[in-house]
């Protein structure tokens, strides 16, 4: 592991577990054997360091579902997709998941528009499935449906503990969730993905 790497690892299990605010430079660097003023070779600021991290988490989860989707000519299957593969990645590297949910908020306004722009590209995916979907006559779906769907599936890491349940039949029910969300629900059950029934 790269001194970058090492300084990177240590911060996302700092702030993931103690919070942005109460997380030092002088502590950063003392868990990287390093002297305080040693991590400015690597970032200028605390806030510097919080952009790299929510930014790369961002980005990577981006490039991983591009590289992963496979279904983007059917719509149902392409957002079942897209659930299955956020929650997977979310899951997978959960600590940086909470640094970005709660933490973006903590970022200088220069930075906070730079990561809302990866982040719109993000969901900019999720949209073209949707509008694909409203084309093809299968989703009825407005301007907040990619929202809510991924404040839905960025929310789970804020309430749910890690293992705390099956991770596949969380996968099932936010899929049928946002199914429902996207207006799909008389078309899903000819994929297996019931709508879920509220009490």
């Amino acid at each position: 592991m790269s001194r970058i790497e090492e300084i990177r690892s240590n911060a996302i299990e700092l702030i993931a577990l103690h919070g942005f605010g109460a997380v030092s430079l002088r502590q950063l660097a003392r868990s990287c054997g390093l002297q305080a003023g040693s991590l400015y070779a690597y970032y200028r600021s605390k806030d510097d360091l919080l952009q790299d991290l929510i930014a790369s988490y961002l980005e990577d989860l981006q490039q991983s579902w591009q590289e992963s989707s496979g279904n983007r000519g059917d719509p149902i299957r392409a957002l079942a997709d897209f659930i299955a593969h956020h929650l997977e990645f979310q899951s997978a590297r959960r600590a940086e998941s909470l640094i970005v949910s709660m933490d973006l908020r903590n970022l200088p306004e220069h930075g906070r528009h730079q990561v809302i722009a990866v982040k719109a590209c993000y969901e900019r995916e999720l949209k073209d499935i949707l509008e694909s979907g409203e084309r093809q006559g299968l989703f009825s779906q407005d301007s907040m449906t990619s929202t809510a769907i991924l404040s839905m599936l960025t929310g789970l890491c804020l309430w749910q503990e890690a293992d705390e349940d099956d991770p596949r039949q969380l996968i099932h029910v936010c899929q049928r969730i946002a199914l429902q969300i996207a207006g799909a629900n008389q078309h899903s059950g000819a994929y297996g993905i019931q709508s879920p029934t509220f009490s």
